[in-house]
């Protein structure tokens, strides 16, 4: 037979430019919560501390590891982070995915080098194109509140922060791939906001925020009479009975 040329012409592309990719991508950020509080009571469990967004790209991802780093907020006052927190928790909507108690010595005191890890069994699944945010709170220990202060427990407005410091912190593979993923942790490393525990932090709710009827209103003052000029409220918290 006759061997004829073939000549190839091209065409204008129709269709979505597609990437082969070997493995997919995690990234975590962590969310503000308006309702988290900053100053906290020694002594009380399950406080809100904020969220960790998680998004996955490209292939569903499963979150097999992540920690926690931290450390004191006030350089003025000694100790560290620690010795104010008994354990923090995580939480996938109202599932507790685990708990990780703070570690002590052999005199009871925290080990400040420590980091919170969390080890997901089994792995918790972050499908691709899809946001999950987990909640983080803890455990507050007691705290002392007059010098001389001891050396296990917490002091009193020292404060600690938390952080996500790096993507080394977190551990997670392709579901389908089975390889690690690319992590972006954003704004690298992020810090949940400083929190204070204090031995109580009583509500205060001042006179224009009282309930109708307890509040005092404005009004004419007579001279050399006895009245009423302001009223507030305070009430103690679980952890403590103001005195």
């Amino acid at each position: 037979g006759v061997i004829r040329p073939i000549v190839i012409t091209g065409h204008n592309p129709h269709g979505p430019t597609t990437t082969v990719v070997s493995h997919g991508w995690l990234e975590l950020t962590y969310v503000p919560e308006a309702q988290a509080p900053r100053l906290i009571p020694g002594r009380t469990n399950n406080i809100w501390l904020g969220s960790l967004e998680l998004v996955a790209e490209h292939e569903d991802v499963l979150l097999e590891r992540f920690e926690l780093t931290g450390r004191r907020a006030n350089p003025n006052l000694p100790g560290g982070a620690w010795s104010q927190i008994r354990q923090i928790r995580c939480y996938d909507g109202d599932q507790l995915l685990g708990n990780t108690p703070v570690m002590s010595d052999g005199s009871g005191n925290p080990v400040e080098s420590q980091n919170a890890v969390f080890e997901l069994s089994p792995p918790l699944i972050v499908s691709s194109g899809t946001i999950r945010r987990l909640r983080v709170t803890i455990d507050t220990a007691s705290v002392s509140a007059y010098p001389p202060f001891a050396a296990g427990p917490g002091i009193s407005g020292q404060g600690f922060e938390l952080d996500l410091a790096g993507a080394s912190h977190v551990r997670a593979v392709g579901r389908l791939s089975t390889q690690p993923v690319d992590i972006a942790v954003i704004k690298l490393p992020f810090t949940f906001p400083a929190t204070y525990v204090y031995v109580t932090v009583p509500t205060v709710t001042p006179n224009d925020e009282l309930p109708r009827g307890l509040w005092i209103e404005g009004g004419p003052l007579v001279v050399g009479s006895a009245q009423r000029l302001y009223r507030f409220q305070v009430q103690a918290d679980l952890a403590s009975t103001l005195g």
